[in-house]
């Protein structure tokens, strides 16, 4: 299982380098594309280039706070403690420029298995970057590092055993899509797989295990 996880892990670290790749090469084409031109100061071209630029520089830096809410599914320690179910995800992104924004994921949640059980908590920061937008429309996808928090009641020779209570750190992978309904809202779909590092235990085994968050999603835009 855990070495299964690591293959997902870096397939999906090169599927978002190859995006960030593709991104920077798009955007390295058309900065030259349009330093090629040469246009007369005092012709419209010129003002309509000027106004992009001040669009351009002034269009992306806006802030979003949303709401994540779906199934989390748990994989390897946690899914033999655990039960899954319907989480939430509070989440803020600052839009850094038109291909890429940055994401700060916040959640907590406790999954229950009869007397056992397993918690969920976790703040997570990463980047996302577009594919492209079509119209209001923008498949991206993102990745990054967090903190994480996760503990369990386990059976332990019999005995139901809490296990000791540790931040670590963690890696954390997703795509999705959002779609902007006007200047101040947006819903989408987001796919999110988080990979806390083991949590050293005394007693019973080190907590080891994975998690995979499938939301729908809501965001408030604001300048």
């Amino acid at each position: 299982m855990k070495k299964l996880s690591f293959q997902k892990y870096h397939i999906a670290t090169a599927l978002i380098a190859v995006a960030f790749f593709c991104n920077s090469a798009l955007a390295a084409t058309k900065t030259t594309d349009t330093s090629k031109k040469a246009v007369d100061p005092s012709s419209k071209e010129a003002s309509n280039s000027s106004t992009a630029s001040d669009f351009f520089a002034n269009g992306p830096k806006k802030h979003a706070l949303g709401l994540g809410i779906g199934q989390t599914f748990l994989t390897g320690n946690f899914a033999d403690n655990g039960e899954d179910k319907i989480t939430f995800d509070v989440m803020y992104s600052y839009n850094a420029s038109y291909s890429f924004d940055v994401l700060a994921d916040l959640y907590y949640s406790k999954h229950q298995l009869g007397e056992k059980s397993v918690t969920t908590a976790g703040a997570s920061f990463g980047v996302k970057s577009k594919f492209f937008q079509f119209d209001s429309f923008s498949p991206y996808v993102l990745g990054g590092l967090g903190f994480y928090r996760p503990t369990t009641v386990r059976d332990i020779d019999g005995v139901l055993t809490a296990s000791t209570k540790k931040v670590v750190f963690g890696s954390h992978v997703g795509v999705g899509s959002d779609l902007k309904l006007n200047e101040r809202v947006s819903v989408g779909i987001l796919g999110h797989y988080h990979n806390p590092f083991d949590v050293k235990q005394e007693t019973g085994g080190d907590i080891e295990g994975s998690y995979f968050k499938l939301l729908l999603t809501a965001a408030f835009i604001f300048y």
